[in-house]
């Protein structure tokens, strides 16, 4: 091939990777072979634009908020509350949405005892995982799990911006929304650069320890390729 065949196939290879990742709205996934399509469970990143992070709106949770104390609210109604903030700011740390509670409330009795009933909640609405999932300290609805919200951390408040309270899926995708637009980069820069993005402005040591699981993850489902230290979308990425 000469150099101008060359350049002219890597760019048509290059447009139909960049169709494959952004596909038509219309286009219906479910007629495509079943090798061929993620599973609920797998990752699908978003291509969204970064969006500052939303906090619940204080007009969604005072309506369910009838009791001034949150010891005297009912399991139902503690449940409704639980599912309005998980449904806005999922993947959320336990943390974070004790922290929303607090914030409507007055204080509970004993934080240990508030913290222990919001587990057990939060635990029965994951039995039924049309509503819920739980995985370790978060709680998401199941589309959150499989797109997380592509979000920029510096709008929440500085005593909950903190690393642990953001879910690797979260972290996966900031890492692989680097990779998407610019190939080929070192990883180094991609961990930077995720983070960066998302509100994290320093690549610390424990902050490279905090996204070796969601980097390792991104390897291992072949989201991303490591050639000699530098990253490139692996075959996942191109799979609807």
């Amino acid at each position: 091939m000469s150099a101008a065949e060359t350049a002219g196939f890597s760019g048509l290879l290059a447009l139909h990777q960049r169709l494959l990742r952004r596909p038509d709205a219309g286009s219906v996934s479910g007629l495509l072979p079943a090798t061929l399509r993620r599973s609920a469970a797998d990752l699908h990143p978003s291509l969204a634009a970064l969006a500052p992070y939303r906090p619940v709106a204080d007009a969604d949770l005072r309506p369910l908020l009838e009791a001034q104390d949150l010891d005297d609210l009912t399991d139902a109604s503690l449940d409704a509350v639980l599912l309005t903030i998980v449904r806005s700011e999922g993947p959320i740390h336990l943390d974070v949405l004790m922290a929303r509670l607090l914030a409507q409330v007055s204080q509970s009795r004993s934080s240990a005892r508030l913290q222990q009933r919001l587990r057990a909640r939060l635990q029965t609405l994951s039995e039924d995982g049309e509503k819920l999932r739980l995985e370790g300290e978060f709680s998401a609805l199941p589309p959150q799990w499989q797109t997380p919200p592509y979000r920029d951390w510096r709008s929440q408040t500085e005593r909950l911006r903190r690393l642990e309270h953001v879910h690797d899926r979260e972290l996966m995708q900031a890492l692989w929304r680097v990779v998407d637009e610019g190939q080929d980069l070192e990883i180094d820069r991609v961990l930077n650069d995720g983070l960066h993005r998302i509100g994290f402005v320093r690549l610390t040591s424990k902050a490279r320890q905090r996204l070796a699981a969601p980097l390792a993850a991104l390897l291992e489902t072949n989201f991303l390729i490591d050639r000699e230290g530098t990253l490139r979308l692996g075959p996942e990425s191109f799979r609807r």
